[in-house]
């Protein structure tokens, strides 16, 4: 996936964290699924860094439903 937007990039890094905490727990597909509120199929698409599958809310979601902080900062 080319990462031309800020938000694409802000997409892909929130689906690689996601991806890797999951991992760091060393959940279950099942487990991780129940911790994110997705299905299966959606956290096998999440750990293989399927971006073009994931909304920004939907990730946002996911985080939140792991209570996951979530911390954004703006430039000028």
């Amino acid at each position: 996936m080319r990462h031309d937007s800020p938000a694409d990039r802000l997409k892909a890094k929130l689906l690689a964290d996601l991806g890797h905490y999951a991992r760091s727990q060393a959940w279950s597909k099942k487990e991780a699924a129940r911790r994110f509120g997705v299905t299966r199929p959606r956290v096998r698409e999440l750990l293989r860094g399927d971006a073009v599958r994931f909304c920004l809310e939907d990730l946002v979601s996911m985080a939140a439903r792991a209570e996951l902080r979530i911390r954004l900062t703006a430039r000028t």
